[in-house]
């Protein structure tokens, strides 16, 4: 397991991100921050909840009862889709929570400027298995 920890400018703000190897172990799976919290500043944490949820639920019923194989498809399926949520962190950390007056401003009119186009932006959304979800 990885734990990593961000410092965010000056403040006493901080943010951490989980990254574990596996998420299963035995008859046991982990979802959600359990074993993939891509922190609080990607925004994304109650969605990769959800369709993680659903992406294992899926894999469970395929399987017919094979929890080994169905904990192997589902993250072999779904941590792409995290890995990629939590690279998100590290790019644009600075950006959300800035520094200066300037930068909040800067954040919140881009913020403004970009919120018609987010659903364009969430790569995840195009993956042929979640394109039904809205």
């Amino acid at each position: 397991m990885q734990d990593r920890h961000w410092r965010i400018g000056s403040s006493d703000m901080a943010s951490s991100q989980i990254r574990m190897d596996r998420w299963s172990h035995g008859r046991v799976a982990l979802v959600r921050d359990a074993g993939y919290c891509p922190a609080l500043l990607t925004g994304q944490g109650s969605t990769l909840a959800m369709i993680g949820a659903y992406t294992l639920a899926g894999e469970l019923k395929a399987a017919a009862g094979d929890h080994q194989r169905a904990f192997q498809a589902y993250e072999q399926e779904f941590r792409p889709i995290v890995k990629q949520e939590q690279r998100k962190l590290g790019i644009y950390a600075h950006l959300l929570v800035p520094e200066t007056r300037l930068g909040i401003l800067a954040r919140n009119q881009l913020g403004r400027l970009l919120a018609p186009l987010q659903s364009r932006l969430a790569g995840w959304r195009s993956h042929p298995r979640f394109s039904t979800l809205k």
